[in-house]
């Protein structure tokens, strides 16, 4: 890939030197470096993925390597523990709710209770500056 840009940025510099002959031909050269310089581009494009297709295609992969990489995923799914969260998920599913999470150790969340009353973003500020909420302790809040 940096050989084909490398190529590309010279084959630009040619083509820059090269188009001043195109105002004789009564052809405007910023059009006609943009038209051959985005040619050059997908040509170069059309070079790297001809490339990198090339590479992969002539890749192989080892059968002992597949293996291993199956051993590899069967490993970490037993690591995690996916037997217990399906028999965890069948309890869930047959009824017993709170006794599957209670032994999953699952908490269902409680809505969290203030303690005093919202301040309004218009009401005094409850530090006692002086100053509406919005322009003081409520300046950053995003509510």
């Amino acid at each position: 890939v940096d050989q084909k840009w490398m190529d590309h940025i010279d084959a630009m510099d040619q083509l820059r030197n090269a188009i001043g002959m195109r105002s004789v031909g009564q052809k405007d050269p910023v059009v006609e470096y943009r038209i051959e310089g985005s040619e050059m581009f997908d040509e170069m494009n059309m070079l790297i993925q001809n490339d990198t297709v090339r590479l992969i295609m002539k890749a192989n992969i080892e059968a002992g390597q597949r293996i291993e990489r199956k051993n590899s995923v069967k490993k970490l799914q037993e690591g995690h523990g996916s037997a217990q969260l399906d028999s965890v998920a069948k309890r869930a599913q047959s009824g017993e709710d709170a006794k599957a999470h209670q032994q999953a150790g699952i908490t269902q969340n409680q809505p969290v209770k203030r303690d005093s009353k919202k301040v309004g973003r218009n009401d005094p500020c409850p530090c006692g500056s002086g100053k509406k909420y919005k322009n003081c302790c409520g300046k950053d809040s995003n509510d």
